[in-house]
């Protein structure tokens, strides 16, 4: 866990929404924009920055599709809020992973961590399916994908938020983002093959 996940944790989702996951990159924001440096915030504060964070420019890596309203919409699935809610394509299928791993805690934390950095970073949430052949269901989609790396996030050895994609291919963002966890090279691409055809438990 980060050290500011750690040192504040009711505040993990308002940090997660605003993409930040250092301490000290979340100070050097508010001192940049003029607002207390504190982690003690009243809700006016905090939903100030929230304001604030979805008016300005993103940084030139994000990309183009990022939507804050939708990080905003991310966390409160992952707080268990969205339950009966009646939601579109995308947030129905978050919806879908993180029910799917409410035996494992830990692992649905990992997947919020993944969901927002792609969000903000790459195109993995579109419900497009990940490989021919292996089925309509959900788990053939790179967001199915995702859910298997979080049920198997103790076996990543690099943070997820220090990766950025280089390709423009979901297919090829979700390939060098499992490289990029997992890291022995051979394995990485055996684990995104088993994962698509069902293989991997």
């Amino acid at each position: 866990m980060s050290t500011l996940l750690s040192s504040k944790p009711d505040l993990e989702p308002h940090f997660k929404a605003l993409g930040f996951d250092s301490l000290v990159a979340y100070k050097l924001w508010c001192y940049r924009n003029n607002l207390s440096t504190s982690l003690d915030k009243t809700p006016a504060q905090l939903q100030k920055e929230t304001d604030l964070f979805q008016n300005q420019t993103p940084a030139p890596d994000t990309n183009q599709h990022h939507d804050p309203r939708l990080a905003q919409h991310i966390v409160r699935i992952f707080n268990g809020e969205c339950q009966n809610d009646t939601l579109t394509v995308i947030p129905t299928r978050i919806r879908t992973m993180y029910n799917s791993l409410q035996d494992n805690p830990e692992a649905q934390k990992a997947l919020c961590r993944l969901i927002l950095h792609v969000e903000k970073y790459a195109d993995l949430l579109r419900p497009t399916l990940a490989k021919k052949g292996y089925g309509q269901d959900i788990t053939n989609t790179h967001l199915g994908g995702l859910a298997q790396l979080a049920r198997h996030h103790k076996d990543w050895i690099r943070p997820v938020e220090d990766w950025r994609p280089t390709k423009y291919k979901a297919r090829l963002q979700f390939h060098a983002l499992a490289r990029y966890l997992l890291a022995k090279i051979p394995r990485a691409i055996l684990f995104q093959q088993r994962i698509f055809s069902g293989q991997y438990p």
